[in-house]
């Protein structure tokens, strides 16, 4: 069974690496709520869609963002598990 090493339920507005170029030894599954968010990995972005959920390869340098506009509205659940 993995490991859960983080777990957040309704965050809203920015992350605490906001605009930071990161990586982890996890995989982080994203739930949007509400809003947008955006990755960017290895130059290409990625948009982050209200409703649905994504899967993320943390040990890839990534950063993760909501939209300047949606800031406020960028509410997601997010669980970092053990890669």
């Amino acid at each position: 069974m993995l490991k859960i090493n983080e777990y957040f339920y309704r965050l809203q507005g920015k992350d605490l690496f906001v605009h930071k170029n990161h990586s982890h030894n996890e995989i982080e599954l994203i739930q949007v709520v509400s809003g947008n968010g955006t990755v960017i990995k290895k130059d290409k972005t990625y948009v982050l869609q209200s409703q649905h959920i994504y899967s993320i390869d943390a040990r890839q340098a990534h950063i993760v963002y909501p939209q300047p506009e949606d800031c406020l509205d960028y509410v997601r659940n997010k669980i970092v598990i053990d890669a």
